[in-house]
């Protein structure tokens, strides 16, 4: 028979592989909050973000040079 402690440490695990993965906090700050920025993947490409979310909601578009 399982016990719940078994079945809590499974669902656990489950969980702690769906988290995505931590995202870099750059050592710049957010020139409207002060809060820290951080690396974001969106569908149009990577930007830079306020980590202050949804409170603040400043954004920088990252250009590629290829």
């Amino acid at each position: 028979m399982t016990s719940i402690a078994e079945v809590l440490e499974r669902y656990r695990m489950q969980l702690a592989q769906r988290r995505p993965a931590p995202q870099p906090i750059l050592d710049m700050g957010c020139p409207w909050s002060g809060g820290a920025l951080v690396l974001r993947q969106g569908p149009h490409g990577d930007f830079l973000g306020c980590m202050d979310y949804p409170e603040c909601e400043y954004t920088e578009r990252i250009m590629r040079a290829w």
